[in-house]
């Protein structure tokens, strides 16, 4: 199984392979990089995709240790380091986004282009904050959890039945 090693992680990818340019996507919060498939078959070969997950997520081992997307950002370069690529398109959606915008910033001379789905540049507001707050802490409730996760799989899936029964 391919594994790039981090200080404090062994961070998981899939890597279409080929001689294409390399494009690393990364996924948003409490999906992995499952998500990207459509897009590594339809890419693949004229691309070679790279897809990881992050820390807390997938197939990724971590100390389960608080991180940032700063974190993320070098985990991204990590995977990049591991399968020999200096430069690639990096990209996201969401969370992924926030951590390919972080890559961009880390590195520049390693993005060669940025690819940004449904995300955004700035910090949250007090209520953006508040609200996930509230849900990070009705999720750590095991009493509640399968209630935020219906509620989370509307929101990120909607009525998908074969996208739903995969999350």
């Amino acid at each position: 199984m391919p594994f790039a090693r981090a200080i404090d992680a062994d961070i998981y990818y899939e890597d279409s392979g080929g001689t294409g340019p390399v494009v690393l996507l990364a996924h948003e919060f409490f999906m992995d990089r499952t998500m990207f498939a459509s897009q590594q078959a339809a890419l693949s070969p004229e691309f070679r995709i790279v897809a990881w997950d992050a820390r807390g997520h997938g197939r990724t081992k971590d100390q389960r240790l608080p991180f940032t997307y700063w974190t993320a950002a070098r985990d991204a370069l990590t995977v990049l380091d591991s399968i020999g690529a200096e430069r690639a398109i990096v990209g996201g959606t969401a969370q992924g986004g926030f951590t390919a915008l972080r890559t961009a910033l880390v590195a520049p001379e390693r993005v060669a282009a940025l690819i940004l789905i449904s995300t955004e540049a700035h910090g949250p507001t007090l209520d953006q904050s508040t609200a996930t707050q509230r849900f990070l802490d009705e999720w750590h409730d095991r009493s509640s959890r399968e209630e935020a996760a219906g509620r989370l799989a509307d929101w990120l899936i909607g009525d998908d039945t074969w996208y739903r029964d995969i999350w």
